[in-house]
């Protein structure tokens, strides 16, 4: 359990572990790391308005009320299960190799925005996690919906017994963090242990390309199974989607039906045509409609999706179009970023942006080339390339046909800038974190210039 300490005249209004975000009550996690030391700013964070901090020692001459513990991150992640444990409503847990974020603000947005809490930005990890759960108000939320991001073997052990929950959502397996968990085998098996600890009488939600991995296949009659309609099965658990491509009389289309719920068909939002996006939408729809949420609330509440921030962005400017999905890279989300970009710009020139993908380990060089050896060039387009890995996706590009006059490697993403700003059409930002390839966007952009996302 947790003790509860009353100071006279001090509020506790939650938990923070930035002393530049503290919000006046909140109780201060003092974490320690290679580089900070949150012990060094307790008084800044009590200037900041923090009621009290957890500490690994007491820093005496800080007037703060301390708790001291052995371990400040396991002391904020009992904290936070105590507290998920009380809460009565529904928490969906989120996982997968990529687009997590972008499905679980889907979900959110169409369960209702205002009553239901989600992980902000993409808080996944065992810090992340447990202050998303300590954000959840039983005053006014019905309902969580919490990424789970792992990036070592075992990470997701910690995580799923802070979560606890009590239904799931696993949107892909794909080469995405192997340095740390191994081949795809280890990734499925981590990622499948948080279908593994859904609560009795809850779901787990997973693509039909699972079911190649050992793990999903032992205990798949408990599952609910997405697959489009040319894997058309008797079973009970299964959801099946179609999308159907817009006409001149309307928009895009997804058809969605299962053995719980009455076949419906949504309008998706303009733009929206890219594999990936599509099945995210299919899973976040098909989970609502098996919670009892009506189709007409769902029409509506999608018609607000917008996409997540740096997830398939688009910035129109004086004759340039940006698609911006640079909040992170691995070779699913790559190629599906090239599919999206591709089939939405089909007549304009285009400019691939792209940066390298990071933590693939020793299969890095081969997972490079191969994601741009299916690459689909015109006579127009350009690519220009950055990182250590550059010249191993110039070779696969070389190897689908395209002129290797129409690629450049520069040393640095600022290296870029003036064929950025020169280039007059669609631009994509695809790549790894590190590389901030958001910063090629034009600085006199304005949020009245955002538009929906094609992927």
């Amino acid at each position: 359990g947790i003790w509860c300490v009353t100071y006279p005249n001090r509020q506790l209004s939650g938990f923070g572990i930035d002393t530049r975000k503290l919000h006046a009550g909140q109780i201060f996690i003092a974490i320690k790391t290679k580089s900070s030391d949150g012990h060094l700013y307790l008084a800044e964070a009590m200037k900041n308005g923090a009621t009290a901090a957890i500490v690994e020692r007491e820093i005496p001459e800080i007037n703060l009320p301390q708790l001291v513990v052995s371990d400040v991150v396991l002391a904020l992640m009992n904290i936070a299960k105590c507290h998920r444990l009380e809460f009565t409503g529904e928490v969906i847990g989120i996982t997968g190799s990529c687009g997590k974020t972008s499905t679980k603000d889907a979900l959110a947005l169409l369960m209702g925005h205002a009553t239901t809490c989600k992980t902000k930005a993409n808080f996944n990890n065992r810090i992340g996690l447990s202050l998303s759960l300590l954000e959840i108000d039983p005053s006014k939320h019905k309902s969580a919906v919490i990424e789970a991001g792992i990036s070592e073997s075992g990470d997701m052990d910690d995580l799923v017994r802070i979560l606890q929950p009590d239904s799931s959502i696993l949107t892909l397996i794909g080469e995405a963090h192997i340095a740390g968990l191994g081949g795809l085998e280890s990734v499925a098996s981590e990622k499948y242990k948080l279908l593994q600890a859904v609560k009795p009488g809850g779901f787990s939600l997973f693509p039909i390309e699972c079911l190649k991995y050992a793990d999903f296949i032992e205990d798949v009659a408990s599952h609910w199974i997405l697959c489009d309609l040319d894997h058309q099965s008797n079973g009970k658990n299964y959801l099946y989607y179609n999308h159907v491509p817009s006409t001149e009389s309307g928009p895009d289309q997804l058809l969605l039906h299962s053995s719980y719920f009455d076949p419906v068909k949504f309008n998706l939002p303009l733009g929206v045509n890219a594999p990936g996006t599509v099945r995210n939408l299919a899973m976040s729809l098909g989970v609502c409609l098996r919670s009892g949420i009506n189709y007409s609330t769902l029409q509506t509440r999608l018609k607000e999706w917008v996409p997540s921030a740096l997830r398939g962005e688009i910035w129109v400017g004086d004759g340039q179009i940006f698609y911006i999905d640079c909040y992170n890279s691995n070779p699913v989300s790559m190629k599906e970023a090239l599919i999206g970009f591709s089939n939405g710009f089909p007549h304009q020139p285009r400019l691939f942006v792209l940066g390298c993908m990071n933590e693939l380990g020793s299969d890095s060089l081969a997972l490079h080339r191969e994601v741009c050896e299916s690459f689909v060039f015109s006579s127009n387009d350009r690519a220009i390339l950055c990182g250590d890995q550059s010249y191993a996706m110039r070779a696969g590009m070389l190897e689908s046909g395209v002129n290797s006059s129409s690629i450049t490697i520069v040393d640095h993403v600022e290296d870029a800038r003036s064929l950025v700003e020169t280039f007059e059409g669609a631009i994509l930002l695809k790549g790894s974190r590190t590389y901030g390839l958001e910063t090629l966007l034009p600085k006199e952009r304005t949020d009245s210039e955002r538009t929906l996302s094609l992927c």
